[in-house]
């Protein structure tokens, strides 16, 4: 996974339980930081799914969001512990689409395919929790 990332411009903010959680920051990923997002989540699926002959393969959700989020470094009192961290609304979306995701399936909201330029026509509403809107989304093929 982290090799994939890596790959398409991304970074690693975090290991978190059994999830990674990726980032795109425009700046440092570049304009097209939402395609780069969803060739890195592909490029994950597809190495999930290649297991060696009779091992099932590792099945894993994927969420794809794009929105304003705040990136920082924080640190303990003493200062010895310094973390990067991303907050806001847009880290809240992409963790419960995430958790929404059956496993393999890559699931994305409109905004990502707005900025990824692409326009499905099976999107559907859902509610998440603790965002108050319904959120637009669709599964990749």
């Amino acid at each position: 996974m982290v090799a994939a990332l890596w790959q398409h411009d991304g970074f690693v903010l975090e290991f978190q339980g059994d999830s990674v959680i990726g980032i795109w920051p425009p700046g440092f990923s570049g304009p097209d930081h939402a395609q780069k997002a969803v060739a890195a989540a592909r490029t994950v699926a597809a190495a999930l799914s290649r297991q060696p002959q009779g091992k099932d393969p590792v099945q894993a959700g994927m969420g794809l969001h794009t929105g304003q989020a705040f990136v920082c470094t924080f640190s303990a009192a003493s200062g010895k512990l310094q973390e990067v961290g991303a907050f806001g609304q847009a880290m809240n979306i992409a963790a419960r689409l995430s958790a929404l995701a059956e496993p393999g399936q890559i699931l994305v909201t409109q905004a990502i395919c707005d900025a990824a330029g692409r326009q499905p026509d099976d999107m559907r509403d859902v509610t998440l929790k603790g965002i108050d809107a319904p959120v637009r989304i669709t599964a990749l093929a």
